[in-house]
């Protein structure tokens, strides 16, 4: 099968990283895949695998009005569509809501078969898109969304065409975290754009009524992104800049996390949660807020610590209680490498290939028919 994946570009970001990881799986189970960005590659922070072809289309210029973003969209849509027309993929997958909906216009034009996914229900920031979005994603042949309470968002769309598939997590084989039997001293990690959904500062502030009975703990946060500034201001003005790191985007992340003793995720809001279970892969316990959505969905059943959005308080105590008991980090360091087997590759790619030989053209496998039923979503959530 042919399969084309596109996305804006391939940036830092959740949805870029699934994109090279169903790209790396696909290509391993011998599917001829094609990457199509409307980008240069300048930005570029993932690796495409060795055996996927990029194809660059359009332009990333911004739009001063209303009207310049409608002409240059619709040359988009053209664009990718002569593009698709001479790939001939059998079926395309799009990431992200903008791309989402030229993708769809364009795959109407060259009648190739479109799955788009969901990956955080943000709302559009203007009415052009939320124009654009209501007015293509009924058109699309599959919307996939990564956890249950983001495909709840797009109740709107007709059920049969709504399917929920959590995210691919690809780690680093013999990376295991060693447990450490110490009750001070604790090295807290974190990972995530620096940005107002991710909330570090609630973490800062957390990590500081931490220190009132573990002076000597530690905290790094992995990531980059607008708020470094006041973020690293405010570690500074609270005297934490001594015990927190920042340690900027790492294309490498796992030998950090790997030399911590716990894991906290601190968002308002998430898709998913990808650092969660990429943590927990490698044996971390962890600590998340129940955010919308997908924390709840990850560690529900006691794979980890969930808190309430916006409330430094219970974290500073979640957190707590994992520095005094190495027992109960080890107790949720086991419990959460096995949730997380849910979403490697063994576990996920299955459900994408059927979803895509139902939609595809000219699809068939070994195993049955492309006709054959694809997952749907409550049936993919419970396999998870």
């Amino acid at each position: 099968m042919k399969i084309g994946l596109v996305a804006h570009g391939l940036s830092a970001g959740g949805a870029e990283r699934l994109l090279c990881n169903l790209a790396d799986a696909f290509a391993a189970s011998g599917h001829d895949i094609v990457v199509i960005t409307f980008d240069e590659g300048a930005t570029d922070f993932y690796p495409l695998p060795g055996a996927c072809r990029r194809v660059r289309v359009g332009s990333t210029v911004a739009s001063p009005t209303v009207f310049h973003s409608l002409v240059r969209n619709a040359r988009r849509v053209f664009q990718l569509s002569r593009a698709l027309t001479a790939e001939a993929p059998d079926v395309v997958v799009s990431f992200l809501s903008r791309t989402n909906a030229v993708t769809v216009a364009a795959c109407r034009l060259s009648r190739t078969p479109c799955v788009i996914t969901e990956h955080v229900r943000a709302a559009p920031d203007n009415r052009f898109w939320t124009t654009a979005i209501a007015r293509t994603y009924p058109h699309a042949d599959a919307l996939v969304s990564v956890s249950a309470g983001v495909d709840a968002d797009f109740a709107w769309i007709d059920s049969s065409q709504r399917f929920v598939i959590p995210n691919l997590i690809k780690t680093p084989e013999n990376v295991v975290a060693t447990p450490r039997g110490e009750t001070r001293g604790l090295r807290f990690v974190s990972m995530g754009r620096l940005t107002e959904q991710k909330n570090q500062a609630l973490l800062l502030d957390a990590f500081a009524k931490y220190r009132s009975v573990d002076a000597d703990a530690t905290l790094t946060l992995i990531g980059d992104g607008p708020l470094r500034a006041p973020l690293q201001e405010y570690a500074r003005a609270h005297a934490l800049d001594e015990y927190v790191t920042f340690t900027g985007e790492l294309q490498d992340p796992f030998p950090v996390l790997k030399a911590s003793d716990a894991f906290v995720l601190s968002s308002d809001f998430e898709g998913f949660g990808n650092v969660l279970v990429e943590a927990m892969s490698i044996g971390l316990p962890v600590i998340s807020t129940d955010c919308p959505h997908g924390p709840g969905e990850i560690l529900g059943g006691g794979a980890g610590i969930l808190v309430p959005v916006c409330d430094a308080t219970s974290l500073a105590r979640a957190m707590q209680k994992l520095g005094q008991s190495p027992y109960e980090r080890a107790r949720l360091a086991a419990a959460g490498l096995e949730r997380s087997q849910a979403f490697s590759r063994s576990a996920i790619l299955p459900q994408w290939l059927r979803l895509l030989e139902r939609v595809g053209r000219n699809t068939t496998t070994a195993t049955g028919n492309a006709q054959a039923a694809a997952p749907r979503a409550r049936d993919v959530t419970s396999a998870s």
